[in-house]
C-alpha cells in the first residue's frame, strides 16, 4: 500500500507536522519496508492511504475533502485538537481519544545514544510558554535550539502549565526516555499510565521546588537510577513500528 502523510503547506515548521507527518514518513519507511511511505503538501493524490495532519483537518473544506475520499482511504490524525469531519478513520495519540493508537514518534534528530552530562542539571526544551518552572530550571526553546543542547540535562522538567484539557502523548516523558534520564514531571493525561508510583511529580511550579531538591540529594543513588529506569521503559522506537503495521492490518 501507498501511505501518504499529508502536511499543510502553511504549517511545514510545526512541531506538529515535523514530528508527526515528515519524521514518521520518513521513519517508517525505514522500518516498514511492505508499504510505501512518503510526505506532501498538497491534495492531488489517488490510490493511496492518506493521512491528514491537523492542521489540514482544521482547514480542508468539505469539497477537498469529498475529492479526496473518492479516490483514497482517507484518515485524520488530528493529534490534540479537535475533529468533526467525516473521515474513513482516525489515528489516537492518547488512552481516552477515539482511533486507532499509534504512539508518538519522539524526534528522529535526538541520536539515541545521545551523551548527557555527568553533574546534576536539570532543563525544559520545548514552548516556553507551555511551562511553569523554578529558577533552576534551565528553560530552552526548541524553536531556537538544536536538539543536542539535551545533553547539557542529567534530568529533563516536564511540568506543563495548566491549560485547558486535550488530549496530549506524554512526549517529554519519551524524550526523556531516549535521552536515558529522569523527569520532574507533573501527571497529567496519559503519564499516570507509564509512571506509577514514580518519585518525582510536582502539579505546579512552586511545588516542583522541593522536588527538585529531593533530585538533587538523590542524584547518582539508587533511587535516582530507579527513576532512569522507570522513564526509560516508558517509549522505544519500535512501539510507532508495531503501532503503525496494526493500524495498516486493521484498514486493510
Amino acid at each position: 500500500m501507498r501511505v501518504v502523510f499529508v502536511g499543510h503547506p502553511a504549517w511545514q515548521f510545526s512541531g506538529s507536522t515535523i514530528l508527526r507527518s515528515i519524521q514518521m514518513a520518513e521513519f517508517c519507511a525505514e522500518h516498514i519496508k511492505e508499504h510505501e511511505f512518503v510526505y506532501q503538501t498538497h491534495l492531488k493524490i489517488e490510490d493511496a492511504i492518506v493521512i491528514l495532519n491537523k492542521f489540514w483537518l482544521q482547514h480542508i473544506t468539505n469539497k477537498e475533502l469529498g475529492k479526496l475520499r473518492d479516490k483514497n482511504f482517507v484518515v485524520g490524525d488530528p493529534i490534540d485538537s479537535d475533529c468533526n469531519l467525516e473521515l474513513d478513520a482516525r489515528l489516537s495519540i492518547h488512552s481516552q481519544q477515539p482511533g486507532y493508537y499509534v504512539t508518538h514518534l519522539v524526534d528522529t534528530r535526538i541520536p539515541r545514544d545521545l551523551k548527557v552530562t555527568d553533574k546534576f542539571a536539570i532543563g525544559y526544551y520545548g514552548t516556553l510558554s507551555n511551562t511553569v518552572a523554578p529558577a533552576e530550571v534551565v528553560c530552552v526553546s526548541c524553536y531556537d535550539n538544536s536538539v543536542q543542547v539535551l545533553g547539557n540535562f542529567s534530568a529533563h522538567y516536564t511540568v506543563r502549565r495548566k491549560i485547558k484539557e486535550s488530549f496530549k502523548p506524554p512526549l517529554k516523558i519519551w524524550t526523556a526516555a531516549v535521552c536515558n534520564v529522569p523527569v520532574l514531571t507533573s501527571m497529567d493525561n496519559d503519564v499516570p499510565l507509564y509512571l506509577k508510583d514514580y518519585p518525582y511529580v510536582a502539579e505546579t511550579g512552586e511545588a516542583a521546588i522541593k522536588v527538585l531538591e529531593q533530585m538533587r540529594q538523590d542524584f547518582g543513588t539508587d533511587k535516582w537510577e530507579e527513576a532512569r529506569q522507570m522513564v526509560r521503559a516508558t517509549y522505544d522506537d519500535t512501539r510507532v513500528v508495531s503501532d503503525m503495521r496494526e493500524f495498516l492490518d486493521g484498514i486493510a
